[in-house]
């Protein structure tokens, strides 16, 4: 609804977490700007309630590595973005089937999905151990 995007735009704040879409990806989902260093994507819908609760440590995580990584988001309710399934062989990941979906990427190549506690030292601590040399491996699917 456009009371839960509202919502959420006002906390998801542009200056900290920058926003994507599909053209951001290539088409196996590795990002194509932001090849420099370590970065999060976040999947999400704002009508997604876990997505709502992790919108304020996700935020905080944000502003505690600015200028370190890049902290990124995808509003996967919007049109443009509803059939964006990156294909990887690497692991096996869906954006589209659950939300929230947390993806490290690594000099801009999708490196592990992130399932565990939603707070800053979580996020950290996982993008902190996203191995350098992860890169895809072979081809797409």
């Amino acid at each position: 609804s456009q009371f839960l995007r509202n919502f959420y735009e006002f906390n998801l704040p542009a200056d900290v977490v920058k926003r994507l879409n599909i053209n951001d990806f290539d088409s196996c989902g590795n990002l194509i700007n932001y090849k420099n260093g370590a970065s999060m994507v976040f999947f999400f819908t704002p009508a997604c309630r876990f997505c709502q609760e992790s919108v304020i440590q996700y935020t905080n995580f944000a502003r505690q590595t600015k200028g370190i990584s890049n902290v990124l988001a995808v509003d996967m309710s919007l049109a443009e973005n509803q059939f964006f399934i990156p294909k990887s062989n690497k692991f096996s990941y869906s954006v589209g089937k659950s939300y929230p979906m947390f993806i490290a990427y690594r000099d801009g190549n999708a490196c592990n999905v992130y399932t565990g506690e939603r707070s800053v030292s979580g996020f950290t601590n996982f993008l902190g151990k996203v191995d350098p040399n992860c890169g895809l491996s072979g081809k797409c699917l």
